[in-house]
């Protein structure tokens, strides 16, 4: 109970494969189906409570079947091009029917770990969002601060040189 099954792991592919795409962007090309999802989705299920993996399981379902529902096409999620699943998965996130929302939101959930987790992945994310973060991504600025400290001290270090600006002048 705690493997998927090779159907369930393809109907996964595709799930994930639509929420984390290969060649989103020119700085992350990588998609999550270019990583070892199969042995990741593995691992959270043997590590997880029963009740979680069975939600994980329960969620791959749903999505893998909701064509027949969401886009009135009697096929699964295996069947779509990139675009359809694209389009499917934005309406199951539009759903009026909170847990529809949730059980995507549960995947995406869990993909992001893998995904933002992979080293290429993270190191692109870093570098593209954060300019002040170097290349093996620590930061540049002071370790152990309260967040947003660095800002206090740069204002910090303005009044400083403008009283020493003052004290130039007169």
């Amino acid at each position: 109970m705690r493997t998927l099954t090779r159907m369930e792991m393809r109907w996964a592919y595709a799930a994930f494969g639509a929420i984390f795409p290969s060649g989103a962007s020119q700085r992350i090309p990588l998609g999550i189906c270019d990583l070892d999802l199969e042995t990741y989705l593995t691992q959270i299920r043997s590590r997880v409570p029963y009740r979680s993996a069975l939600g994980l399981r329960v969620a791959i379902w749903v999505i893998a079947l909701a064509p027949m529902f969401v886009l009135c096409r009697a096929c699964t999620i295996m069947s779509l091009d990139s675009a359809s699943r694209e389009t499917l998965l934005r309406k199951m996130l539009a759903s009026p029917v909170y847990v529809v929302r949730q059980l995507v939101m549960l995947l995406k959930a869990v993909g992001a770990v893998l995904y933002a987790g992979t080293p290429a992945v993270n190191q692109a994310i870093l570098a593209t969002s954060h300019p002040e973060l170097n290349q093996s991504g620590t930061r540049l600025i002071g370790i152990g601060r309260k967040p947003g400290a660095e800002h206090e001290d740069q204002h910090e270090d303005d009044e400083d040189e403008e009283r020493h600006d003052e004290q130039s002048v007169a």
